[in-house]
């Protein structure tokens, strides 16, 4: 059986339209995204929050700073044990992954009052009310 004229044509294009669809079209795609990917913005820098807990917070300060973070203290604590100058709690805790530039709150020991001497208390007095 021989094939017509008009099915040759019909076959020319229909081999035609196959290899646009299975050729060109695939390849301009991934040029589009070559295109896009090229162009695409990254993200935020990130980083990781040290461990502060248990540092003084001059040390602490530090190491927030060598991390590209700031630290600033949001709570002072009397009540909980500890040396004072010392960081007590932080947040974010320590580990979790944080853009560059966050802020790390902590909460710092300050001296218990009770465990205070006399002089210590006079001394304190003294530096509020410089008058009498």
């Amino acid at each position: 059986m021989a094939i017509q004229p008009q099915q040759k044509r019909y076959l020319k294009i229909l081999i035609i339209v196959l290899v646009i669809w299975l050729g060109v079209i695939p390849l301009s795609l991934v040029a589009i995204n070559a295109i896009v990917a090229s162009n695409r913005k990254p993200g935020p820098e990130r980083t990781t929050v040290p461990q502060l807990v248990g540092l003084d917070q001059k040390a602490a300060d530090a190491k927030t700073r060598s991390a590209k973070l700031n630290m600033q203290v949001m709570m002072t604590r009397s009540d909980q044990p500890g040396t004072p100058g010392t960081i007590l709690f932080q947040t974010p805790g320590a580990g979790e992954s944080v853009e560059v530039g966050t802020v790390v709150g902590v909460s710092v020991a300050l001296e218990n009052p009770a465990a205070q001497t006399g002089e210590d208390k006079r001394r304190q007095l003294q530096a509020t009310n410089p008058n009498k």
